[in-house]
């Protein structure tokens, strides 16, 4: 008997939200792109700290450096 797998099950769910959802009268969304990102333990505590300053969730935190890091690389 075959044995149903929850991973596949999953990846159905998952793939099917994260599609954008369009109307034919309106811009379609923009899409993001998801990373499994491991970091070094002593830059959590930074990441909160600075991201409640600039009043950010870390994720817009660090869209923004990169954002940063881009402008400067590329003048």
């Amino acid at each position: 008997m075959a044995k149903k797998s929850f991973i596949t099950g999953a990846d159905k769910f998952i793939s099917a939200f994260d599609e954008p959802k369009t109307q034919e009268t309106a811009k379609p969304q923009k899409t993001h792109y998801r990373i499994n990102l491991k970091l070094r333990p002593q830059y959590r505590e930074y990441l909160e700290l600075e991201a409640w300053k600039a009043r950010k969730s870390i994720t817009e935190y660090i869209n923004d450096l990169i954002e940063a890091d881009s402008k400067e690389r590329n003048q």
